[in-house]
């Protein structure tokens, strides 16, 4: 039976260790994960996207980790930049390429959604992919008034609610830099089309971990209680 086994080491070890075959070395490097939705449930009775906080949480301090990941935040909150940036992370910068900022304070410009699709690649999740800069949920946030956490862009420039439930929120994804083989391109594709809670689990298709289907997900090899 195919099992999910993450591994992270050091570049001196990874290297001795590349001799070993590839089950024995996964074996020894990382136990089973179990794959969990963000509900706490075993995807593969409930079908839901994998939740690398709730899966990787179960022996790391995944909420600790996020929280202190410049990989998460980059920069948001940080004070300093140029004047015509609201920080020095890269959240905060205008690109001149694109004419893209994101404006926090004052009128709306750019959301967080159009942001996450547009330049999510190079984001690993989490910050303000799940949380606005007060700490609430982006699925928790309501607002009339157009803000970078609550709208985006309609197709003709105008701010329009964006429904965080329906879309998901991008969760710092550990697949991304743990698994050997993270499926890169199905994860870009998640995030250009907005299905940001579907970002991680995308990440798992090139695997043969995960299979997206009409309903939700499948999880072909995996075991049924998630590992």
């Amino acid at each position: 039976m195919n099992r999910l086994l993450l591994h992270s080491t050091p570049v001196a070890l990874a290297l001795i260790l590349s001799t070993l075959a590839p089950t024995a070395m996964a074996g020894a490097l990382h136990p089973e994960v179990q794959l969990l939705d963000v509900g706490g449930q075993p995807v593969t009775r409930s079908g839901q996207a994998v939740s690398p906080m709730r899966s990787c949480g179960g022996c790391h301090d995944t909420k600790w980790i996020e929280a202190h990941s410049p990989h998460s935040s980059l920069g948001l909150g940080e004070p300093g930049g140029r004047e015509y940036d609201a920080g020095p992370g890269s959240i905060n910068r205008f690109d001149p390429l694109t004419y893209d900022r994101v404006s926090f304070d004052g009128e709306f410009t750019f959301g967080i959604a159009d942001w996450l699709k547009r330049h999510g690649a190079r984001h690993v999740g989490g910050g303000f992919a799940t949380h606005d800069a007060d700490g609430t949920p982006l699925t928790d946030l309501e607002s009339a008034k157009a803000g970078a956490f609550t709208h985006a862009l309609g197709d003709d420039g105008e701010a329009v609610v964006w429904d965080w439930q329906a879309s998901g929120t991008a969760e710092m994804n550990c697949f991304l830099c743990h698994l050997p083989t993270p499926d890169d391109q199905a994860r870009r594709l998640a995030l250009a089309e907005g299905r940001f809670g579907d970002v991680a689990t995308a990440t798992l298709q090139g695997a043969g971990v995960a299979e997206q289907t009409a309903s939700g997900w499948n999880y072909p090899g995996v075991a049924p209680d998630g590992t």
